[in-house]
């Protein structure tokens, strides 16, 4: 057991101290994390329903984040990490399909028409979040297919970002004076107005 200071008088020096328990400690801790949790989410709840409210419109710049499919935040949150072999396979997979290009703009179209030759995987058997499997299988569906599109980029250092509605997902190309909408699955490719 521990003593807490209270009050130390300056004249007497009389000290005034109060037990603190470990027990008493822990309690503290865990009521303070469920707090934490309880008002981040509230927030999120919030932020879900308004962007519910707002729609599944990816041209909708009142949605604040995305928050209807978290495997998509996963998925960005992967782009980061991958095995080194399939690193290298990766970048010399986007290398090759970019070989005739020579500015950022030509590669990303290059990698986005090379892409849309992919057919539209309707059988889910089994979502793949690895970018050289679903390469390799030369199919996949909407999130699938965004992953892919998001890390062949990543490989040549262009950055992406994968966004999503409740039941579609695409990506968001950032060039230096453009941002661009990429939809492979919907065949959609938008320079989006700044």
């Amino acid at each position: 057991m521990k003593n807490k200071l209270l009050y130390q008088c300056s004249e007497c020096q009389f000290i005034a101290t109060k037990e603190i328990k470990l027990r008493h400690s822990i309690f503290n801790f865990f009521k303070t994390t469920a707090k934490m949790v309880i008002i981040t989410l509230a927030v999120l709840s919030v932020i879900a329903i308004y962007n519910y409210q707002q729609g599944a419109d990816f041209d909708n710049e009142n949605r604040v984040f995305t928050m209807s499919n978290w495997h998509i935040e996963i998925g960005n949150a992967l782009v980061n990490f991958q095995s080194g072999e399939d690193k290298d396979k990766l970048k010399e997979i986007a290398l090759n399909i970019t070989k005739d290009c020579e500015d950022d703009f030509c590669k990303t179209k290059a990698i986005y028409y090379r892409l849309d030759e992919f057919p539209y995987n309707h059988e889910h058997d089994g979502e793949s979040l690895n970018p050289l499997s679903i390469w390799e299988s030369g199919k996949g569906d909407c999130d699938e297919m965004a992953y892919l599109l998001s890390y062949l980029l990543k490989t040549i250092n262009i950055k992406s970002t994968i966004q999503a509605s409740p039941n579609h997902a695409w990506t968001i190309i950032y060039l230096e004076d453009k941002e661009i909408l990429a939809d492979l699955t919907k065949n959609k490719w938008e320079i989006i107005e700044k």
